[in-house]
């Protein structure tokens, strides 16, 4: 595939997905009773998302920015095996729980990166997983005060 292909077509996946990310927001609430609502921040990332794609397009428009050159399928296979992998966190974070879910999450995504080969990167790979899970647990639970999703260690 055409590297100037696959940038228009992720481009415009980014699109859409900045559209979806400020319609949830808008749905979450942008303004509350205090100065943000629990939207504000998924409408700044949203219009992030949107402006970068929006600006990617642009320049395509333009023939300003075309990428040259053709891609892979080993190279693809990362980039494939982490989108699969945040899909099926993302829709199993409520029913799982983020306590069991990240860690599987992370040492998946680390796994598409750096293929276990030895047990010393999946060893490495297990202290990512467990360290990350615990620092976010207790960024977001205890030092944020934002609850996480209990899904199966629910009460």
């Amino acid at each position: 595939m055409k590297l100037s292909l696959l940038d228009v077509l992720v481009s415009l996946l980014l699109v859409a997905l900045g559209i979806y990310v400020i319609w949830h927001a808008a749905v979450y609430g942008i303004l509350g009773p205090t100065i943000t609502g629990p939207g504000f921040f998924p409408l700044l990332s949203g219009l992030m998302i949107l402006i970068g794609a929006a600006g990617v397009l642009i320049g395509h428009i333009r023939k300003s920015r075309a990428m040259e050159g053709r891609i892979t399928g080993s190279e693809t296979v990362p980039v494939v095996l982490i989108t699969l992998f945040t899909v099926i966190f993302l829709l199993l974070a409520e029913t799982v729980g983020m306590i069991l879910l990240t860690p599987l999450y992370v040492f998946g995504v680390a796994s598409a990166i750096l293929p276990p080969r030895s047990l010393r990167i999946i060893l490495c790979h297990c202290v990512v997983a467990v360290g990350f899970t615990l620092f976010a647990y207790l960024l977001f639970d205890y030092a944020l005060g934002i609850p996480l999703p209990d899904g199966l260690l629910a009460n």
